[in-house]
């Protein structure tokens, strides 16, 4: 019996044991994953970035948010080429009416994650465009609390998304007046554009003659000929839903979520 018990002790410390050093290395492996700059040097480099704006007020001064690379700092005689810095990260500087309010660093964009992380056969290049195709595809973005689906990532890198659910309708000559009252919003500083889907865009989705951006209601697209209804009833038809397409800038901070509907990809500034 006592020898039974001992055996318990032993084995319930060798389990101790080996959790310890997993969470351990674990926990190291995370740390050297977060970023490549020590405390002090992270430091050093947000007040040499917060100075140069500074000292540049005027070429950013109708800014709210300055994003740089490591080449732009390099560019900018901030950093030397052989500093530390991740090439993947982003320096972000706040700038409120006229003033350097904050500075800060992301370690990784949303263009590099989807670039180099997604692998999927649907994720094809089109007319110098990225597009996620076909009707089951792992596209799912979480933006303004409400899910999209990311259509494209375009030449310049900027990711294209678009509401999964249903819009509001509108008619016809409404559209833009439409399309400028969500400008108007400013939801993020990383939305470079939004413009209604347009009909290339659309057919450039399709793999197999599917696309996840069918639906059983009509909607209007942009086409050469102007604005026009997919899935309409009658040529007469003058009132539809708005699929709206909203880019987002590259250098948009890739935060988590690897694309399905239940953990969507999720950005921040």
């Amino acid at each position: 019996m006592k020898k039974r018990f001992i055996y318990w002790i032993v084995l319930i410390v060798l389990i101790f044991i080996l959790a310890y050093f997993i969470f351990s290395s674990s926990i190291f492996s995370n740390i050297n994953n977060k970023a490549s700059l020590s405390e002090a040097n992270e430091a050093s480099l947000l007040q040499d970035v917060k100075t140069y704006v500074t000292n540049n007020i005027d070429k950013y001064k109708d800014e709210e948010i300055v994003i740089f690379t490591k080449k732009d700092l390099v560019v900018n005689s901030i950093i030397k080429e052989d500093n530390d810095l991740d090439e993947d990260s982003r320096v972000y500087v706040s700038i409120n009416n006229g003033y350097v309010v904050d500075a800060y660093i992301k370690n990784r964009s949303i263009n590099n994650y989807i670039m180099n992380d997604y692998k999927s056969d649907n994720l094809i290049i089109k007319d110098n465009n990225y597009y996620f195709v076909g009707d089951e595809v792992s596209n799912y973005i979480s933006f303004n609390n409400e899910l999209y689906r990311i259509i494209k990532v375009d030449s310049e890198g900027n990711l294209h998304i678009i509401k999964n659910d249903k819009e509001d309708t509108a008619t016809k000559d409404k559209i833009d007046i439409q399309i400028q009252i969500f400008k108007n919003k400013k939801y993020y500083s990383y939305i470079n554009n939004v413009t209604l889907l347009n009909i290339s865009d659309y057919n450039n989705t399709i793999k197999d003659g599917k696309t996840f951006l069918e639906s059983n209601y009509k909607y209007f697209v942009n086409t050469s000929d102007g604005y026009t209804i997919i899935n309409g009833i009658s040529e007469d038809d003058e009132e539809a839903a708005l699929k709206l397409v909203i880019e987002i800038n590259k250098d948009a901070s890739y935060e988590k979520g690897v694309g399905t509907i239940v953990d969507p990809i999720i950005i921040s500034e």
